[in-house]
């Protein structure tokens, strides 16, 4: 029993120690950031802008953070649009996040979570006991960036099949969605076969 509560402890340390490091970089970042926006002397862009002036009757032009902002502002609407697909991914992610796990369930409650890799391919099912309200939570839920399969007929639909495409799911033609009315009428007269009137069942199916 003490080795048990020996091992344990290690692995609620290894635990700790894994959480910190990857939580250090993110916030490391984050506070240097910080202090370069708050320390005017130590603003890089600021610093930048200073030192080209000495090189301004070379250089044929006067850079300014002005100038500087409006060409960041130029790449990060380059980044949105070459990335739009995956910022509009997590957009209704969050978005269905804040609403849909308050509106059909009072909690929401995930168990073995960390049994799911990281990367490489998986294949995730599901109860699917709704059309799409099990999808909705299975995304908003789920650590990883997935897609589904979704029926032809839910793909044709204009809303859904927007949302299909921004989720890169998999349309799948069903055979109930491919069932129509045919010709002519089927007869029970009482007796254990079936009767066809006007039918064309050998052209039709």
């Amino acid at each position: 029993a003490v080795c048990v509560g020996a091992m344990q402890a290690n692995s609620d340390e290894n635990v700790e120690d894994t959480t910190w490091k990857e939580a250090a970089r993110p916030i490391g970042t984050a506070l240097l950031v910080t202090l370069l926006l708050a320390v005017d002397d130590l603003n890089p862009v600021k610093v930048f802008c200073g030192y080209s002036r000495y090189y301004e009757p070379n250089l044929g032009f006067h850079l300014t953070e002005g100038r500087i902002a409006l060409l960041a502002v130029g790449c990060l609407l380059g980044l949105l649009i070459s990335e739009r697909e995956r910022l509009l991914y997590h957009l209704v992610r969050t978005f269905f996040r804040c609403t849909f796990n308050n509106m059909f369930f009072r909690t929401v409650e995930i168990v073995g979570m960390e049994n799911l890799p990281r990367e490489g391919p998986i294949i995730l099912t599901g109860n699917h006991n709704n059309q799409f309200v099990d999808g909705v939570i299975l995304l908003t839920n789920c650590s990883r960036q997935i897609s589904f399969m979704i029926a032809q007929k839910s793909w044709d639909r204009p809303m859904v099949g927007f949302l299909a495409r921004a989720f890169h799911c998999i349309p799948v033609a069903r055979p109930q969605d491919a069932a129509f009315r045919g010709a002519g009428r089927l007869v029970a007269d009482g007796g254990p076969r079936l009767r066809g009137v006007g039918t064309r069942l050998l052209k039709q199916v």
